[in-house]
């Protein structure tokens, strides 16, 4: 059974791309990092991007230590 997890980041303010929100899809693996899958989309503001995150999905806000462009990550 494979244990790999899709997760979802919203950013707001990167440097590299140029709309105000980003969502990234990132691959979850026994490796120690997440992996990105190339899957980026913008939006103009957080509403729009939140319509990219897949229905059933649990919002984790930012942590402390998170870079501050993190809004939040669904899971």
């Amino acid at each position: 059974m494979s244990r790999d997890l899709l997760m979802y980041t919203i950013y707001q303010g990167v440097t590299d791309r140029p709309g105000p929100f980003v969502v990234r899809q990132w691959l979850v693996t026994n490796c120690p990092v997440p992996l990105a899958t190339g899957i980026v989309f913008d939006a103009p503001d957080l509403e729009a991007a939140r319509k990219h995150i897949p229905l059933g999905l649990a919002r984790l806000p930012p942590d402390q230590c998170d870079d501050p462009t993190i809004v939040e990550t669904w899971f």
